[in-house]
């Protein structure tokens, strides 16, 4: 997905977590500590309160971005950038698109290849590569 398909896709950041939530959940969200279905309505803040743990969780909670205080649409817009860089993206120019400091740029970068190379998904299907590195 390029930058103009994910303005379009989620133009709000409530958009980008209900994307998020679908992708975890389904239809039905569950509670991050304890599967349990049986919660209250989401809160302004954009969390769960489990009615079965009492505890209080959001969509990354468990996951690659659990404590992140960027938006989940920044997140969507620098994984869109850094997969539609040809020859890569230094930390720098991710620094100057999305308008962040270089620290929090570079801790979201490494986060994001270790999302690449997680192995939780691996391809089982024929593979098809735009280029060819030479020799």
């Amino acid at each position: 997905m390029n930058i103009i398909e994910i303005s379009t896709k989620f133009p709000t950041d409530l958009s980008a977590i209900n994307y998020f939530e679908k992708v975890r959940w389904g239809r039905k969200p569950k509670c991050a500590y304890c599967g349990s279905d049986k919660l209250s309505n989401r809160n302004k803040d954009y969390r769960y309160h489990c009615l079965t743990c009492n505890k209080t969780f959001s969509v990354t909670v468990n996951t690659h971005l659990h404590n992140t205080r960027l938006p989940l649409k920044t997140w969507l817009y620098a994984i869109g950038l850094i997969c539609d860089a040809k020859k890569g993206l230094s930390a720098k120019q991710l620094e100057r698109n999305l308008g962040i400091t270089y620290k929090t740029v570079w801790n979201m970068y490494m986060n994001i290849r270790r999302l690449m190379t997680d192995g939780e998904y691996k391809l089982d299907e024929v593979v098809e590569m735009d280029d060819f590195c030479g020799w």
